[in-house]
């Protein structure tokens, strides 16, 4: 059997072509993005719009960072629009590392979802002020895991999905989630629209928990256990999901 055409082309090919397809067709895209998946944004739903992406489970490991550009536009468009929109009274943000979990505490009542690691302070901060000059109520809905099983949970969902996240990214959305949310409580604790929501889904059954969980893992010195985790792993992966997780030795 002769490999998918998608194999075939390179990282760059694919990057354009998804390109191409936002600048042809973006409002058709957007309109499939929220018949398919409502209003949760997020990149990695965005992805599943570009076929040469979504074509098997070992392009959705290839091509991923490929087609992240296009899945950008496509999620900030749709948020764009919706801070536009006087009936989107609520904007929820989610937080947390990948691999923690936060589908587990997302509010099911809020009129639009952010759903995004918010790793990247100085960007979900400026989200968050958007959000609250378009007037919208806003709740901040982090998620702590430790990362080990974070790791673990990640490479049990590669196997069928495709999609990995390397270990040193897996430390800076752990470690940046936990600075966003501690530096906007630190802003808006006190805001009267603005809600904080703290889940430890540390245990089998998660629980609320409090501000102390962006505290509760130190990151320094956690990648050698990582790679360990991985290594434990390996015989039951791809090599393309085993490599990408690993990322270059150098950075061990």
């Amino acid at each position: 059997m002769s490999k998918p055409r998608q194999q075939s082309l390179s990282d760059a090919q694919v990057a354009d072509r998804a390109m191409g397809e936002v600048k042809t067709r973006g409002e058709e895209l957007l309109a499939e993005y929220t018949k398919r998946f409502g209003n949760v944004l997020n990149a990695d739903n965005a992805a599943e719009l570009f076929p040469d992406y979504a074509a098997s489970v070992e392009t959705r490991t290839r091509y991923r960072a490929a087609v992240h550009p296009a899945t950008q536009w496509v999620r900030d468009e749709l948020f764009d629009r919706a801070l536009a929109d006087p009936d989107i009274m609520s904007v929820t943000f989610t937080a947390g590392g990948n691999g923690a979990g936060k589908t587990v505490g997302m509010p099911r009542t809020t009129d639009l979802v952010l759903d995004s690691t918010a790793s990247n302070p100085a960007h979900s901060m400026s989200l968050v002020a958007r959000a609250l000059q378009s007037g919208k109520r806003v709740v901040i809905a982090y998620t702590f895991r430790p990362i080990e099983d974070a790791l673990r949970g990640v490479l049990e969902r590669s196997k069928t999905e495709g999609r990995t996240v390397p270990i040193d990214m897996m430390i800076h959305t752990h470690t940046g989630a936990a600075m966003t949310v501690s530096l906007l409580h630190e802003r808006y604790a006190d805001h009267p629209r603005i809600t904080f929501q703290f889940i430890d889904n540390s245990a089998p059954q998660s629980r609320n928990g409090s501000i102390a969980l962006t505290r509760k893992q130190n990151y320094s010195e956690i990648r050698e256990k990582l790679h360990a985790i991985l290594e434990s792993e390996r015989s039951e992966l791809p090599d393309a999901l085993y490599r990408l997780t690993r990322g270059s030795p150098g950075h061990r």
